[in-house]
Formats: structure tokens, sequence, C-alpha cells
């Protein structure tokens, strides 16, 4: 065997991705968007569970097999559920005071 002689197999290259839609986002892109809007860290493995385990989370699977998240109706539902968690941690502390 030579020493010239060298492994040419070509690149194998990661299929291109599809456009987003207009107003949809990556539950990464999502993270990052909720993160900016309320000014701490939300993790992107957070979204994938809420798209795991939200059933009203609105999401669909893309051409690609990404999943995607439709912004508004997202950022709506992220903030109905901080609502929900702070009536709740409202209700609790009434409670435990009386």
């Amino acid at each position: 065997m030579s020493d010239t002689a060298t492994n040419t197999k070509p690149e194998a290259k990661a299929p291109k991705k599809d456009d987003l839609p207009s107003g949809w986002l990556t539950p990464t892109g999502l993270a990052k968007k909720l993160s900016e809007v309320t000014g701490t860290e939300i993790r992107p493995q957070r979204i994938y569970g809420y798209v795991k385990s939200g059933k009203e989370f609105p999401h669909k699977l893309h051409t690609d097999g990404r999943v995607i998240v439709d912004e508004a109706k997202a950022l709506r539902w992220f903030q109905d559920l901080m609502s929900r968690k702070a009536e709740s941690a409202a209700a609790n502390g009434a409670a435990e005071g009386k």
C-alpha cells in the first residue's frame, strides 16, 4: 500500500431545511424570543417539554419533519401559563396565611 492513497469518500451533506412559514418558529427560536420578552433565560428543553406534554400548546410538524410553533399563539399560551402559575401561588399563599 502506498502512503499517497487516501480515503476520498465524499462528505455527506445534511439535507436542506425548508423555510419556515411566516409567523412560525422552531422551539429554539421561541425560547430565544421568550427569553427576550420575559428577561429571564428560557431553555429550549422547556419548550420541547411543552410540545411533548402540553395538549393545548400550538405546534405542528413542518414539511421537513421539524417541530414548529405559531409565534403569536405560543406567546399568548406562555403568558396564560405564567398568569395561572401566579394565581395558583397567590391562592396557596392566601391559604397558608389562614
